[in-house]
């Protein structure tokens, strides 16, 4: 038996072959709103607690990607995660300098 693949199980062929790129494009759209909400969630708790926060709903949305059974579930658990992809990422850094400036 041949392994199948998420492309083929979901139909993601012929004229539904976007489908992959357009569950990219739309993590890098919830990123950009991720930014913003996330910005202001810091401005008003403080960057540590805001980053558990986000910390585990990326956790929460990461691992709900995993048991997706179609498409729109899985992107728009995707979205979730590049919801909070740039906080992770930018947050730990600003930490960092807080932390060694005292």
């Amino acid at each position: 038996m041949a392994p199948v693949s998420l492309r083929s199980l979901w139909d993601m062929v012929c004229h539904k072959d976007f489908y992959s790129t357009l569950a990219l494009v739309l993590l890098g759209l919830g990123g950009l709103v991720g930014n913003y909400i996330f910005g202001y969630l810091q401005d008003s708790i403080g960057r540590r607690p805001s980053f558990f926060i986000y910390l585990f709903i990326e956790c929460f949305f990461g691992i709900a990607t995993a048991f997706a059974q179609d498409f729109l579930t899985w992107t728009a658990f995707r979205i979730g995660v590049g919801f909070t992809v740039p906080a992770i990422l930018g947050t730990p850094y600003v930490l960092g300098l807080t932390i060694t400036k005292g």
